[in-house]
């Protein structure tokens, strides 16, 4: 393989190889989901909340008090504790915050008071979240944020575990801040399977809609898709079925809220709040029990696959078709490179070559004897100075 003068491969290969790979990775199913800023316990965000378990009546949770310096903000009924310093990390949640809760009101019904005496705690370090959550319920070590919806508390830190990047703190708040939106609507999140409650927050937070998109594609592609029945009897918490457990949960979430089926939805979380159980509630609201809606909801993933992986196609012939021209470019160029060096070597070598000649026709004639006026040469000259014969006259080189 052809290397560069300075040992490494030409960029022109490195970029065309780029693009090649770029194709075949379009052409087999998308690129590789990129890593969330929780390092992603789940790849693709979630779990990023933890409600108090029901093993942990409220009234035996005890909330960490926070330091007196910290800063207090007051907004939409929220009352906001931010560290020292911070403050100007949350103010993009804070400018948002209206519009969110207004969205929420329109999707959960605006029947109940949401988020009401809900205090928020913005941390420095992920270890800090321990610090300020109850000691009962401790948060796991792969959030960046958390939500206690029973105690009315979110606790969010502005960097993510292990890797320590900053967070996107607008975006974590807005999915801690549905969990408790959610349960307000339905006065409990434990009337609502798990997968419902996360699928709720990831799908209306939209946090790494892309990610999830081709997570679940590629699932849907080799079968691999959880049946809700057994996502809501064990919730994967880590390996590899979180991440379709995730992308799942929120896909379907996005199915029931299709324009021309919002308001079943804003029914379904009225009829959860009023008593009825879940399963109940939807089929109320639906007019189609789980197991039907979950086929019309995996008939839709597939549709929707298979446009997504013509879309792929087609860009994958696009950097095909780059690839290639960039490819004859650079050989059209190494090859003009080359002819350009070929020729000044040929012209080298052809100078060097008259100019050997020379220097031997010159030692020759200074070696051989000649006649003067008729009068013989001595064999050895007097000097060992080059001399040439011209028009009958010697004449000695400088």
């Amino acid at each position: 393989m052809a290397r560069s003068s300075s040992g490494r491969l030409p960029r022109w290969f490195i970029a065309n190889f780029a693009a090649f790979f770029a194709a075949i990775a379009l052409l087999l199913g998308g690129l590789p989901a990129s890593a969330a800023p929780t390092e992603d316990a789940a790849k693709l965000g979630a779990p990023s909340s933890l409600a108090a378990p029901a093993s942990a009546p409220r009234a035996t949770l005890e909330i960490p008090s926070v330091p007196a310096d910290w800063t207090t903000k007051e907004a939409e009924g929220i009352r906001f504790r931010v560290v020292p310093g911070a403050e100007v990390r949350l103010e993009p949640a804070l400018e948002r915050l209206s519009d969110d809760i207004a969205e929420l009101r329109a999707t959960f019904g605006d029947t109940k008071p949401l988020l009401k005496g809900l205090e928020v705690r913005i941390v420095r370090e992920p270890e800090d979240i321990a610090l300020y959550a109850p000691k009962e319920a401790p948060p796991p070590k792969y959030a960046s944020g958390v939500a206690y919806p029973g105690l009315h508390l979110v606790i969010v830190a502005l960097k993510a575990p292990r890797t320590f990047e900053a967070v996107n703190v607008p975006e974590v708040l807005r999915h801690e801040l549905i969990h408790v939106a959610l349960h307000d609507a339905v006065s409990s999140e434990s009337r609502v399977p798990r997968w419902f409650d996360e699928g709720v927050a990831v799908h209306l937070s939209g946090e790494r809609r892309q990610a999830r998109e081709e997570t679940l594609y590629r699932a849907a592609s080799i079968g691999k898709l959880i049946p809700l029945q057994d996502l809501e009897r064990n919730f994967p918490e880590d390996g590899l079925e979180v991440d379709a457990a995730y992308a799942e949960s929120a896909d379907f979430i996005r199915f029931l809220l299709r324009p021309q089926d919002r308001a079943r939805f804003t029914d379904l979380i009225a009829r959860i709040e009023a008593g009825t159980p879940f399963s109940r509630a939807l089929s109320d609201a639906y007019a189609s029990d789980l197991r039907r809606l979950e086929f019309e909801w995996k008939k839709d993933v597939d549709a929707r696959k298979g446009s997504a992986f013509q879309q792929a196609m087609a860009t994958g012939s696009l950097l095909w078709g780059i690839g290639i021209i960039a490819l004859a470019l650079a050989w059209w160029k190494m090859r003009k490179r080359a002819k350009t060096i070929h020729e000044k070597w040929e012209r080298e070598e052809e100078r060097e070559a008259t100019m050997e000649a020379m220097r031997e026709a010159l030692l020759r004639a200074a070696a051989e004897p000649a006649l003067a006026d008729g009068e013989p040469v001595p064999a050895v000259l007097p000097t060992p100075v080059p001399r040439v014969r011209h028009e009958g006259e010697w004449h000695t080189l400088h």
